[in-house]
């Protein structure tokens, strides 16, 4: 479907992320003009902080270890939540929208094995709004031999394409490079070692916050050669990491390591700027969003290994991207536009991929 003249839609995206830390809402508007360019604007965005809903925190963290019944009963019951919550603050923001894009939850993500797993139904998120919803963005790639991710890039190249590279640092630290034919793969950790060092050191904490606690410490050099030698790192992309992957394989080293808390962190946040340092492009500029941004240490590593322009930007987007890249997804999922990269996934072909639930364009006013 080609656009032929300015169209502007209303979209939230609903984004659950692998550091178990909340939901991210972000509601906004996207307008196509005739020449093809996307401009967006984020109308409301927040995060529903897990801690706050306790069972559900619970319900996410032990969903890889269901029986069947158990895991489908948790993929409506997380659909309904999202739906609930969803229209307390589209009631609250009396905003009004033309779509959903969600990218629910990963419990399971097998590309290797022909599948991926996000709960977080759509139909229950749809019975409770009363607008199209679109989920399972990744399955349709896997099907095409893919990876099932990056998706992100495809708003990387149509919302953020003034940069040469934007980096992620959420639980995991990706990249997306602009080059003849888009880029992209999962480089490293990122939130969910260094926020598992925290929790499991430090009664009460999530996080370090600021990396308040990684300053204090001293880099150990066995350990970080250990780290170095993940055998992840001399794979050829396209590539991507998982939660269960990064535990089972990178945190007995940590454990072993018998290194304390703040060596650990400073440790981790140096491995996370050299990493990131391998794979930035060595002129132009990167854009960094995701929680580790907001690390000062993490921050510093980075600088001391890149030699391209580092912009952070601004609070909402720093933190929402991902959410709002999910809702342009979603909207391009039901133009009839390609929102996967067989470039960045190594599936055999582009997609468009996503499970509607409800019809596209919403007669209900």
């Amino acid at each position: 479907m080609e656009l032929t003249e300015p169209n502007t839609y209303t979209v939230a995206g609903l984004m659950s992320g692998t550091s178990l830390d909340g939901l991210d809402v972000a509601i906004c508007t996207f307008s196509h003009s005739a020449t093809g360019d996307w401009e967006y604007n984020v109308l409301h965005a927040e995060t529903l902080d897990y801690n706050a809903y306790p069972a559900i925190q619970q319900m996410l963290r032990i969903a890889p270890s269901l029986e069947a019944s158990g895991l489908i009963e948790s993929d409506a019951r997380f659909g309904k939540w999202m739906g609930s919550r969803l229209k307390e603050i589209l009631l609250k923001c009396d905003i009004k929208i033309d779509l959903v894009g969600s990218h629910g939850h990963t419990v399971f993500h097998k590309p290797e094995q022909g599948y991926t797993y996000q709960i977080g139904h759509g139909a229950h998120i749809y019975a409770a709004i009363n607008r199209p919803v679109v989920t399972d963005f990744r399955s349709l790639d896997v099907a095409l031999m893919g990876q099932g991710a990056p998706l992100v890039p495809v708003g990387d190249e149509l919302l953020f394409e003034k940069y040469n590279a934007c980096l992620n640092l959420g639980g995991i630290a990706n990249i997306s490079i602009k080059a003849d034919k888009r880029l992209a793969w999962d480089l490293a950790p990122c939130n969910i070692l260094l926020n598992e060092v925290v929790e499991k050191n430090y009664p009460g904490k999530k996080y370090d916050e600021g990396g308040n606690i990684a300053a204090t410490g001293q880099v150990d050099e066995k350990l970080m050669e250990r780290l170095n030698d993940w055998d992840y790192y001399a794979r050829v992309g396209p590539k991507t990491l998982h939660k269960d992957q990064i535990m089972a394989e990178l945190w007995p080293i940590i454990e072993l390591s018998q290194v304390s808390a703040p060596d650990l962190l400073a440790t981790l946040c140096q491995h996370i700027g050299k990493k990131i340092g391998e794979a930035a492009p060595n002129e132009g500029s990167m854009l960094v969003t995701g929680g580790g941004a907001l690390n000062l240490v993490v921050m510093k590593e980075i600088l001391a290994n890149t030699s391209c322009s580092i912009h952070v930007p601004d609070g909402g987007i720093v933190a929402f991207k991902e959410a709002l890249i999910f809702a342009f997804l979603g909207l391009l999922r039901v133009l009839g536009h390609t929102n996967t990269l067989h470039s960045v996934t190594g599936a055999s072909a582009d997609s468009i991929g996503g499970s509607l639930f409800g019809i596209w364009p919403s007669t209900v006013v």
